[in-house]
């Protein structure tokens, strides 16, 4: 049974993350985490969404805007390093505590639809550094991510 839920849990974040670009992770964390555990869901969801990645990545490279892509990953791939390397030898009860903190921050976060962010490279630094250690920690911040990426510079659900 436990295998039908996250195939079904798999297949409904997909599906949404499919037509939003965001938000897998989010709703299959807690999903993955209720039948796995906080310890094997993260590894797995990462490797689930490193998986979805490289498939978007594929079908629109030619859109790619490899500048803002190389400003945001300055920040967002050490910190993201410094998040698994936190969710590896933290104790298993604080990184489920965080886990809960990043969906009340992501829920808060998509409160601010609407809210515009300036063009440049600070704000790709200052979205990858926000995106990366979520991300790295706790598999969830992608959402986080999209916002200095979002088309032109506007967050709208």
């Amino acid at each position: 049974m436990d295998l039908i839920l996250l195939i079904a849990g798999s297949f409904l974040a997909a599906l949404v993350s499919g037509a939003a670009g965001f938000g897998g992770s989010l709703l299959l964390l807690p999903v993955a985490s209720a039948i796995l555990g906080v310890e094997k869901a993260i590894p797995v969801l990462t490797i689930a969404q490193l998986m979805g990645n490289i498939s978007r990545v594929a079908s629109g490279f030619s859109q790619i805007d490899w500048k803002s892509v190389a400003l945001f990953s300055v920040t967002a791939v050490p910190l993201a390093s410094l998040g698994a390397f936190g969710f590896s030898v933290l104790d298993k009860d604080i990184v489920t505590r965080v886990v809960g903190i990043a969906f009340v921050i992501l829920v808060l976060v998509k409160l601010l639809k609407g809210k515009d962010l300036p063009k440049g490279k600070g704000t790709m630094l200052i979205g990858g550094a926000l995106a990366g250690g979520p991300s790295g920690l706790c598999g969830c911040g992608g959402d986080l991510s999209v916002r200095p990426f979002s088309s032109p510079w506007t967050f709208r659900l």
